[in-house]
């Protein structure tokens, strides 16, 4: 056996890490970036101000596919990480470690495909908040927030589903430890 308390440790701080760092994604996603600094400017003479961007679900998708993103490059290799960590464990860990390689190719591509159509499901939402709404012509209003509220609700629980499989490869080095 290989590794121990200490690489399980680490395995755990990892898992950490990666979950915090994907929900603070998320918590920004619906709002966008951090806006740039604003420059002082005077203002020009007989200048009109230009009316405010209407919110379009476009923006929404870009971002929604951002966190997605963000999601498979950071889960992908954490998992190969704690498959590689149980397999290390023992024989009976590592053929469960090249269950799960299995499952990941088999479930993995269907689950995706799931995960992709959200979006537009995403957007009949969208449209129906902003429909129903009496200030949909305006950027922001009650019904945005609604929807920002939504949509980091549904990212969230996207974390958790990705997430599930790492947990389960965690806790099964954590048993390993116990039994060993």
């Amino acid at each position: 056996m290989f590794g121990g308390e200490g690489a399980l440790a680490a395995d755990e701080r990892e898992f950490a890490r990666v979950k915090a760092l994907l929900a603070r994604t998320i918590a920004d996603a619906p709002a966008g970036d951090a806006k740039p600094p604003r420059r002082v400017m005077r203002p020009l003479k007989d200048a009109v101000a230009p009316a405010e961007m209407p919110v379009d679900f476009a923006t929404m998708r870009q971002r929604y596919t951002k966190c997605q993103l963000a999601m498979e490059t950071q889960i992908v290799p954490l998992r190969r990480r704690l498959r590689s960590t149980l397999a290390d464990r023992s024989p009976s860990a590592a053929k469960l470690a090249e269950l799960d390689t299995v499952m990941e190719q088999v479930v993995g591509a269907q689950e995706r495909a799931l995960l992709a159509g959200v979006a537009g499901r995403l957007e009949a939402r969208f449209d129906q908040l902003r429909g129903a709404s009496t200030e949909a012509a305006s950027p922001a209003g009650p019904w945005l927030e609604r929807f920002h509220h939504e949509m980091r609700g549904l990212l969230l629980a996207e974390l958790d589903l990705r997430l599930q499989p790492c947990e389960g490869l965690l806790q099964a080095c954590r048993q390993s430890l116990i039994r060993s």
